[in-house]
């Protein structure tokens, strides 16, 4: 069966926002719409500020869908009783089958976490999916973490409109709907050691093993990174999005490159410092239409410990 990577040209992507995340989601947007020439990205905005804000924007290429479209009676009780991350964690496969049963000529849809950040066209992607009904990217970790958190990394998922992505979206979603938590047990970690599983629930399934698409601080120490004019390399693969899971803002200017381990000097560099002068010049965009704003900003305390401190001015 000869299926198109996405109708007339055309990639369908979907995030997740809540305020807290609505910088690093205008950063992930921007770099898609500086690489991609032509896409479609649906956002589920899970509070009102995320929403109203984004409403005025109007920006382009953008659809803003609001929780209550998608809320179940089970989401509400879900809502109450899960951390806000757990929450968004558990509304991805909910989300994914609101797009596809409601709007038929999606031909395919590929989430991705709204802290990722392209530095190259997204139909790269594409091409490496190819026909497959699904794709998964390779978590590069030590086999212990895999056993820890999993195999494959949740934040950048495909689906086409087919039988075996309908399959591993509903046993997923059920799944998700039973547990999702950030606790670490032997055979499940929040919505993502559950993608192990799917290999054996069907076959077509593309696994992408470049190191350019979706690293993230988890392993960017085990690859040697490069610079040929102005295209990055890890290794031997092109960038082509780097997940900045653990980034920190302090302000406008300052931030936590990332949380939870050193990065190195060229990652800073060449990866991070790119990222940090874009959701520099998000804030001082969304503080020109409010002067106070400041959602998603962390606090810098004096006795907590900071890895990769960056400071814009003394950086450039």
């Amino acid at each position: 069966m000869n299926r198109k990577f996405y109708k007339n040209n055309h990639p369908n992507l979907c995030t997740i926002l809540t305020k807290d995340y609505l910088v690093k989601g205008l950063a992930l947007y921007h770099s898609l719409k500086k690489h991609t020439k032509d896409f479609h990205l649906w956002v589920l905005c899970v509070d009102e500020v995320s929403y109203d804000i984004l409403e005025h924007m109007e920006l382009k290429n953008v659809t803003l869908v609001k929780l209550k479209n998608l809320q179940t009676p089970k989401l509400k009780q879900l809502q109450k009783t899960r951390k806000l991350n757990e929450f968004c964690w558990t509304l991805k496969a909910p989300f994914i089958l609101y797009l596809i049963k409601n709007n038929y000529n999606l031909d395919s849809i590929m989430y991705i976490d709204a802290d990722l950040f392209f530095f190259d066209d997204i139909k790269q992607l594409y091409k490496e999916w190819g026909q497959s009904s699904i794709l998964l990217t390779k978590l590069w970790l030590s086999p212990a973490w895999n056993r820890r958190v999993g195999r494959y990394q949740a934040g950048l998922i495909g689906f086409k409109r087919d039988a075996n992505a309908f399959k591993c979206l509903n046993w997923w979603n059920k799944k998700c709907l039973e547990w999702c938590f950030d606790i670490k047990e032997k055979k499940r970690w929040a919505d993502q050691k559950y993608l192990d599983k799917w290999p054996a629930l069907v076959s077509d399934i593309k696994i992408i093993k470049s190191l350019g698409i979706n690293s993230g601080p988890w392993n960017v120490r085990r690859f040697p990174i490069r610079v040929k004019g102005d295209v990055i390399y890890c290794k031997s693969n092109k960038l082509i999005a780097y997940h900045y899971s653990g980034f920190d803002i302090f302000n406008e200017g300052e931030f936590e490159l990332c949380n939870r381990k050193k990065l190195p000097r060229k990652a800073i560099k060449h990866i991070y410092g790119p990222y940090a002068e874009e959701i520099s010049k998000v804030i001082k965009l969304l503080k020109s239409k409010d002067k106070e704003y400041s959602y998603g900003f962390s606090s810098k305390h004096q006795d907590k410990k900071l890895y990769n401190y960056y400071c814009l001015e003394s950086n450039d």
